[in-house]
């Protein structure tokens, strides 16, 4: 970063850091989508399950590369440090609902492989859609709380707004309708 001293003093703090972490980004995309192409040349076409695999976590892949290479570039961006707070705390927010995005996909994919090894007629049997139903239901309520879970801990890295919120005794008694 020594050449930074070359560069127009117009040119914003801001500018500089945007066209930085656009950069990492663009690199990370790069680098996925060679990987991607690389892995797919890779595995033989008998090997479907771990051709759905990629495809089904390609786009998490995708955004985990994404948000890797924004954090490692932050540090070296020139921003004050209330830019890189709100950037880091964004990329921490970022970062958990990926967590719960990659749950979901684990979920809806491993009900699908469990689907795909039993050897159950759905289409005739009762019984057997009674099966497929149960694991539908299961499905979802797992995803369901995999995204109430996520949202909450997105929630909590808010936690100092709310404290300070909530030290100034701020209600709804003390809002008035009318000023």
């Amino acid at each position: 970063l020594a050449w930074l001293h070359h560069v127009p003093t117009w040119a914003a703090n801001w500018a500089i850091s945007l066209a930085f972490l656009i950069l990492a980004a663009a690199v990370a995309l790069t680098l996925h989508g060679m990987a991607m192409r690389l892995l797919r040349w890779l595995i033989p076409e008998s090997y479907q399950f771990l051709h759905s695999l990629v495809s089904a976590t390609q786009a998490l892949l995708r955004a985990a590369l994404v948000i890797f290479a924004v954090a490692l570039t932050l540090p070296l961006v020139p921003l004050e440090g209330e830019g890189k707070a709100a950037i880091g705390h964004w990329l921490i927010v970022a970062f958990i609902l990926l967590l719960g995005w990659s749950c979901t996909a684990a979920i809806t994919l491993a009900s699908d492989f469990y689907l795909r090894r039993t050897d159950i007629d759905f289409s005739g049997d009762p019984l057997g859609r009674k099966h497929l139903t149960q694991v539908r239901v299961l499905r979802r309520v797992a995803a369901t709380l995999v995204i109430v879970v996520t949202v909450a801990a997105a929630l909590m890295t808010f936690a100092t707004s709310l404290a300070e919120i909530g030290t100034r005794g701020l209600s709804l008694r003390s809002w008035r309708a009318y000023p």
